[in-house]
């Protein structure tokens, strides 16, 4: 059995009641940014390549940001060195599909003490990276299969039965809000001890699964709903909620401004890259929404 992950930046017990002993940590590297003016949390994309071909997904929209090569596991081991030298103690690391760069996920186990790793939960990342895996899903198969290109949940089961570390993380949109009971009973039946929430978030207006406020209000109310039938599995409390609800962020994001982003060369980028902060529902952005306070 995996031990229990540790992650401070993480503010929230089980049941997202404010938790002391981490929050002091994050008031400690807080302090030490605002002072010295060193960020502590890095968001890298560690391949730019996937084994999915999800419709939705904003990394695969942008192929002008996306890098033809990738770096070696010795050049890693320079450059997450060099930012950790330079401060850096939370990584967030994506893609393309991180699972792919096993070499790179255990490089940074080895040097960084809190990771989130979001993965598409096709390839088991090994157990000895004990920190939290987001597993993403859109909802029930067959619309797992018309918007990612396959049917994901029996991998998944294979992967990660009763694996701890494992958060769900379901994108919802108008057409899919729906399913949020369905794929709770998912995460129950393989004794996933985490569901959170990402609202879909466009690069423009004109894009299949964008939705109106009213859409908007829905799908937040039947996460509210849901939070109540699975108050121990669901793990949103109101700072993301009221994020979502605001939505627009142009002006201030802490996620956006605060936390460095790096592609898989390990060239600074932009955060979230060409999304539409006026309609935000990036589950990052609304997880670290306390610290807008601090900004």
């Amino acid at each position: 059995m995996l031990s229990e992950f540790k992650n401070p930046v993480r503010l929230w017990d089980k049941n997202y009641h404010l938790n002391l002993s981490r929050l002091l940590k994050v008031f400690y590297f807080e302090i030490r940014r605002i002072l010295r003016g060193i960020s502590y949390i890095a968001e890298i994309d560690v391949t730019c390549k996937c084994n999915l071909t999800c419709k939705h997904c904003f990394y695969f929209k942008n192929p002008d940001n996306i890098p033809d090569k990738e770096l070696s596991p010795e050049q890693w081991d320079v450059e997450l060195t060099k930012i950790y030298n330079a401060g850096i103690r939370r990584l967030c690391l994506v893609g393309g599909e991180p699972s792919l760069r096993p070499d790179v996920l255990k490089l940074a186990n080895s040097k960084f003490p809190y990771i989130d790793i979001c993965s598409n939960g096709l390839i088991k990342i090994p157990e000895e990276i004990n920190h939290r895996i987001f597993i993403s899903v859109d909802g029930i198969d067959a619309y797992n299969k018309q918007y990612r290109g396959k049917e994901i949940f029996k991998k998944i089961t294979e992967n990660y039965y009763n694996d701890k570390r494992v958060v769900v993380l379901m994108t919802l949109n108008n057409l899919n809000y729906k399913d949020i009971g369905a794929v709770a009973e998912y995460a129950i039946s393989n004794k996933f001890p985490s569901l959170v929430f990402s609202l879909f978030t466009p690069m423009n207006k004109g894009e299949e699964l964008y939705f109106d406020d009213t859409s908007r209000k829905n799908i937040i109310n039947a996460i509210i709903e849901a939070k109540k039938k699975y108050p121990g599995l669901i793990k949103m409390n109101k700072f993301a909620l009221n994020w979502y609800a605001s939505r627009d962020h142009k002006n201030k994001c802490y996620w956006r401004d605060k936390v460095k982003h790096y592609n898989s060369l390990m060239q600074e980028r932009n955060a979230c890259l060409n999304m539409d902060c006026a309609n935000c529902g990036y589950f990052s952005g609304s997880n670290i929404a306390p610290l807008n306070s601090l900004y």
